[in-house]
């Protein structure tokens, strides 16, 4: 049973929801697609130089996390906000400057300080778990992200140009750059409320996560393998993906019924998602959320390669959910394997290197695969087969692990 948390409990746990569903959004769209869209584009740089591109931005932006975690370790709430207000208000401006950038010599600086400004905003936005979301509100806390991201995205974002996401994406920006320098100022009651937020990490329902005694190291580290192979995996489908009828008829579609029913879609599978991870281990529950991703997107993969794209909503509406499964488990997990003072290094290793590494470094496979001339019948017969060889890798596992022990 949840408790009900105090009003400047709740505020925080909103606070911290609005920021990363935000964060996350973006990151889907204006980072992931409109960032590749923008260099192939109007830059004009070939597929192969996007995809350096993309790798260039997942490696920078994976060092300045990495180190920006170890030198956050055990740092206060203010700390974090302060740099948070820094990474939104940086990031708004280079938001802005899009239209301006028309060629490789505006585009490569450019590139490498969002890369920098990213690698700076995962610890510091994340680490603010320990800080705001209680130990067992944080299943339903990375559901509620979860959805708002995906559902956000899909009704507001999806048109993937990049000068629309730019032109949509920068009311919202510049309004919480300014409610996070009030934040961050601290001044009359926001200074009160922000002085309360900061003691929470002291508390045992708040600094200690339910996975954070013995082995924690052990369990991040395999958790970090297990999800850098899920990112993956997605991102190099469904880069190839959006060249196919799946993307115009679910997350593009001009019916409205078809886009609120992939939100619902979205909405059920976070919710499930907070539910299971709020009752099961994660040593019991990554692999099966992991066997279900991979199971969907090997039936899509191959659904796309029979062209039978009749199907291609309801198809998306499966994929929806798989994803929405193991995007709670990312928001959860990680503070959920740390205390206070290792929260920015395990999300710098879980997020960065998981997630933002394996989703740009396939990002710029799927670009160079693309710039060699391999079609998507065959990309896509590469991502069925990789998600074939997870199922039969977690189905083996799960058979040995169930055999009686040999009679002595």
């Amino acid at each position: 049973m949840l408790s009900r948390p105090s009003s400047a409990s709740a505020i925080g746990v909103l606070g911290y929801v609005a920021l990363l569903a935000a964060g996350y959004a973006y990151n889907l769209t204006f980072v992931q697609l409109g960032l590749s869209a923008l260099a192939s584009g109007p830059v004009g740089l070939s597929q192969a130089e996007t995809a350096l591109a993309m790798a260039g931005l997942a490696l920078v932006t994976c060092l300045v996390a990495l180190a920006t975690g170890m030198r956050l370790r055990g740092a206060g709430l203010r700390t974090k906000l302060r740099i948070t207000v820094l990474v939104v208000a940086v990031q708004t401006v280079l938001t802005a400057v899009v239209p301006a950038i028309d060629g490789p010599a505006a585009f490569w600086p450019w590139l490498g300080l969002a890369a920098i400004i990213l690698g700076l905003g995962v610890p510091a936005s994340f680490g603010m778990a320990t800080d705001l979301v209680p130990v067992r509100w944080r299943g339903m806390t990375a559901a509620a992200i979860t959805a708002l991201a995906y559902g956000g995205a899909i009704a507001f974002l999806g048109d993937w140009d990049t000068f629309v996401l730019a032109e949509r994406l920068l009311p919202a920006m510049a309004l919480g750059t300014i409610g996070l320098a009030a934040l961050t100022l601290g001044l009359g009651p926001l200074g009160q409320l922000v002085d309360r937020l900061s003691t929470q990490a002291a508390r045992p329902e708040y600094g200690r996560g339910r996975f954070s005694g013995p082995g924690a190291d052990r369990r991040l580290v395999i958790a970090a393998g297990l999800l850098f192979a899920v990112f993956f995996v997605d991102s190099l489908g469904f880069m190839r993906l959006i060249e196919s009828p799946f993307v115009t008829a679910a997350w593009q579609s001009s019916d409205l019924l078809d886009r609120g029913t992939l939100i619902g879609a979205h909405v059920v599978g976070a919710l499930v998602g907070g539910i299971l991870y709020s009752t099961f281990d994660e040593r019991f529950l990554l692999p099966w959320i992991f066997g279900i991703f991979a199971l969907v997107a090997m039936i899509y993969v191959l659904d796309v390669r029979m062209g039978a794209f009749s199907q291609a909503l309801a198809m998306s509406i499966l994929y929806a959910v798989a994803v929405s499964l193991y995007t709670v488990v990312t928001f959860a997990l990680w503070p959920d394997l740390s205390t206070p003072s290792t929260i920015t290094r395990n999300v710098a290793i879980g997020v960065a290197i998981s997630g933002w590494t394996a989703t740009f470094v396939s990002t710029a496979v799927a670009l160079a695969w693309r710039s060699s001339g391999m079609d998507l019948d065959r990309h896509l017969s590469t991502v069925a087969a990789v998600s074939l060889l997870i199922v039969a890798a977690l189905g083996s596992r799960a058979l040995l692990r169930a055999a009686p022990e040999p009679s002595s």
